[in-house]
């Protein structure tokens, strides 16, 4: 289910690999009974695991979801998150549930938080990690939608959704609503990584903005393949003279160009005209190298599989031309 329409422009690529790779922690969440959380950190290990005993209380039925016209509102406290890459919501189905730090079955000091039966969850991962026997989600809990019209959060961390053998369930999924009309340029900027993984869209065509490129990728100790679809090599975002991007009134899309595209001749703030498309076959070829260090940081089996799962939602261009350009200061 969709977000406000403020809420849900978010840099679309760009934002699922920093939420998977980038700047910060990776949080994982195990659950046997209970749900962990935590943000993102791409160069962890997976810590020990302990024996759990599954005590949790959740059951199968599904509770109800939030609707769309009745989004719930944010713990005391509760802060805007910093992106919004998938943005579904769940509901916890039963008392107890983890969240932790690492989305696995690790030591108790791994726990960052508890969720009962009928807490509102905004899921922000990149689909689910399965480990340790559970299909993890990574989220925001403690969420909801505040007065500015953003998602506001206590906190992040992995919850397990369910069993991986699909036996029991521990979260129910919202609805998923897709687009009805056809997709253009600011309505993808709206669309969330979750909408764009699970709906099917036509030809993403005729697409024009100003080309931005504000930042060049979160610095991390691994490599990405293959590197054009790890991080964006420009950025489509409304015309503007001032040269903002990533502005919160504002639509933003990662662009990634494929091998034997030149792209060398394009500038800030060219004025450009694009069609392009989703769910690369290369995406299927995604993986994170660690940094080959003896006793350097290893990426998990999830970090792999969240990457992957972020190529798939990669904007890839298929053509590009040049229609006009604003200068813009440095």
């Amino acid at each position: 289910m969709n977000l406000p329409d403020r809420a849900l422009r978010a840099i679309l690529a760009a934002s699922a690999s920093l939420a998977l790779i980038g700047c910060g922690a990776q949080s994982s969440a195990s659950v046997s009974a209970e749900a962990s959380i935590a943000p993102p950190a791409a160069s962890e290990t997976p810590a020990a695991t302990e024996t759990a005993t599954p005590t949790a209380t959740a059951t199968d039925a599904p509770s109800p979801s939030p609707a769309p016209s009745a989004y719930p509102t944010p713990a005391p406290g509760a802060q805007r998150t910093p992106y919004l890459p998938f943005g579904q919501w769940a509901t916890v189905t039963g008392d107890g549930l983890r969240v932790r730090a690492q989305a696995d079955v690790g030591s108790q000091d791994q726990v960052v938080a508890t969720v009962n039966a009928g807490e509102p969850l905004f899921i922000i991962g990149a689909g689910v990690v399965s480990e340790d026997g559970y299909d993890w989600h990574w989220v925001a809990y403690g969420a909801g939608v505040a007065g500015d019209g953003y998602v506001h959060a206590a906190g992040l961390g992995y919850v397990a959704g369910a069993t991986s053998d699909g036996g029991e369930r521990y979260v129910a999924l919202a609805e998923l609503s897709c687009p009805t009309v056809t997709v253009d340029t600011a309505t993808l900027g709206s669309l969330t990584g979750w909408t764009l993984a699970h709906c099917e869209f036509g030809p993403l065509i005729g697409f024009e903005g100003m080309l931005n490129q504000p930042i060049h990728g979160p610095l991390t100790p691994f490599r990405y393949e293959p590197t054009w679809l790890w991080f964006p090599m420009w950025f489509l975002t409304e015309p503007d003279e001032a040269g903002r991007a990533f502005t919160w009134s504002g639509w933003s899309i990662g662009l990634h160009f494929p091998p034997g595209m030149d792209a060398s001749a394009l500038r800030r703030g060219d004025l450009v005209r694009i069609d392009g498309h989703l769910d690369d076959p290369a995406a299927s070829e995604c993986r994170i190298i660690g940094s080959g260090a003896e006793g350097g940081p290893v990426p998990s089996e999830g970090a792999q599989q969240a990457f992957r799962q972020a190529c798939s939602v990669a904007f890839v261009v298929d053509t590009i031309q040049v229609t006009g350009h604003i200068e813009l200061a440095e």
